[in-house]
């Protein structure tokens, strides 16, 4: 390292001389794009994007004043810094919401799914043992950057402008050609930049194509009709009444998974119905009852 004399003496920048919270670059202006950028490269590379001082960089990561340094929260609080939506040095409340990460293998490789009873801000993920790997995003709207170091896949999701991940079950990317990586780290923040408890598990597939029976059965005014994808698939599911009539269709494409569509039967007759399911050359038929 380089030591910087002036006039006689030695200068040392301590981490609690740094006044300027999210100056993560140093030029005395906090809270700017360019500080949000150069996070967004320290969550895929590292410690050896902060070349100017390391330590002054550090210490002017903790932009949502938590006590906690370069976390995903801190990132997200500086995107809503620098688009309008908060204040600089606002408490937080981590921790007071969770959120469920389902991690599924397919057949295009390892599928990411959150299910969060508020909006997302931003995640980063840290998977072991991958030696190359491309991720193709499946969440509209949010930036996904990724990158492999040291055998090490480090996916960051978050948006400079500040979009975000909206409550409930989301499908955030999958990693191509890739089925036994293991899912070291996981951090998840809300909108503002809290952090979220985390609840990871597996996700087992189907191994075989199904039409399940409709819930509930019978049923008023509407019904949930689930199919069995073990993988990737253009489907259709087809609802007629006795006479024979096309009364309602849905179709779509789906990665491996199950596919839940609702039925709102509101305005129909009583009575006895028919659903087919068809996937390629698979095709099935059930009946369900409408009860008024």
């Amino acid at each position: 390292p380089f030591i910087d004399f002036y006039f006689g003496g030695v200068d040392i920048a301590c981490a609690d001389e740094i006044d300027l919270r999210g100056d993560l670059n140093l030029n005395n202006i906090a809270n700017e794009i360019g500080d949000a950028v150069l996070y967004t490269n320290f969550f895929i590379y590292g410690q050896p994007v902060f070349d100017i001082n390391l330590q002054g960089q550090i210490a002017a990561s903790d932009v949502n004043n938590d006590g906690k340094v370069l976390t995903v929260g801190d990132l997200i609080y500086l995107i809503r810094i620098i688009t309008g939506d908060a204040v600089p040095f606002n408490k937080l409340a981590p921790f007071a919401n969770s959120v469920d990460v389902a991690i599924a293998n397919n057949s295009n490789g390892i599928t990411v799914t959150t299910d969060a009873n508020v909006d997302l801000g931003g995640a980063l993920f840290v998977f072991d043992g991958v030696s190359a790997a491309d991720v193709i995003p499946n969440i509209h709207g949010m930036d996904v950057k990724y990158d492999v170091v040291d055998e090490q896949l480090r996916v960051l999701v978050y948006d400079i402008e500040g979009a975000y991940v909206p409550a409930g079950e989301n499908e955030l990317f999958t990693v191509i050609g890739v089925d036994n990586a293991a899912l070291s780290d996981v951090s998840i923040v809300d909108f503002y930049g809290a952090d979220l408890n985390v609840n990871t598990y597996r996700k087992a597939l189907p191994t075989a194509f199904a039409l399940l029976q409709n819930s509930p059965n019978p049923f008023n005014p509407s019904t949930d009709i689930s199919l069995d994808l073990p993988e990737a698939a253009n489907w259709s599911i087809d609802i007629y009444n006795v006479q024979g009539q096309l009364v309602k269709s849905f179709s779509g494409y789906d990665n491996a998974g199950r596919v839940t569509v609702t039925w709102d039967a509101q305005g129909m007759a009583s009575g006895i119905y028919f659903y087919r399911a068809k996937v390629g050359s698979f095709t099935d038929v059930r009946k369900m009852v409408l009860m008024k």
